[in-house]
């Protein structure tokens, strides 16, 4: 099954981006997907501490450390449940499979820096590219293991297969990863507690 997808590259094009203000004076970007933020709002750089997210930890039987060998990027995982490998292409780093499950993970960890703002366009373009009738159908900044994290829920169709694209997008001075689960979009909420619990396992070491 995960054959039928694609994987999201990571890029180091900058996308262009659209300066504003609104009526109240405040500085904003506005993006080609209808979506905006504050111009001031460097969410990569911004303390955890200055603004109240959604706060999440990884699960008491994830106890496995799945690390990246190219940054301080890991995620622990419930070893009884889910399986992985150490990729063989330069596109990702790890892919992770559900046991006896149709649900599906890749990591992508990169050594550059990228604003979560520009990440989040670069991440929903290269779905765009690869499924029909993309788009963004949630979104979130949360604070996951003391990071400050941006969830996007993406979904399209790919080879005529609804699928989504769930996951979990991270940058820091050290580094960028994107970790995202995957499958059809007919089994998502059958496994949206499953994912959840899979993606908070995300953590800096």
């Amino acid at each position: 099954m995960r054959y039928f997808f694609f994987y999201i590259l990571i890029s180091s094009t900058a996308y262009s981006q659209i300066s504003a203000v609104t009526e109240n004076g405040d500085e904003v970007f506005l993006y080609d997907d209808n979506t905006w933020i504050y111009k001031n709002d460097n969410l990569s750089n911004k303390s955890l501490s200055s603004i109240s997210y959604p706060i999440y930890n990884y699960d008491k039987n994830s106890t496995f450390l799945v690390k990246s060998s190219t940054i301080n990027m890991g995620v622990y995982i419930d070893p009884k449940k889910w399986s992985f490998n150490k990729s063989l292409s330069s596109e990702y780093e790890y892919e992770f499979e559900l046991k006896n499950e149709e649900l599906f993970a890749m990591m992508i960890n990169e050594k550059i820096e990228m604003p979560l703002e520009n990440l989040k366009e670069l991440a929903f373009d290269n779905f765009s590219f690869a499924a029909d009738d993309a788009r963004i159908v949630n979104q979130e900044f949360r604070s996951v293991n003391d990071l400050l994290i941006l969830m996007l829920h993406m979904e399209g169709k790919i080879e005529g297969l609804s699928v989504f694209y769930y996951g979990y997008y991270f940058s820091s001075d050290k580094g960028t990863t994107q970790f995202v689960t995957y499958t059809t979009t007919n089994l998502f909420d059958a496994y949206k507690s499953e994912i959840e619990k899979f993606l908070n396992g995300l953590i800096n070491f």
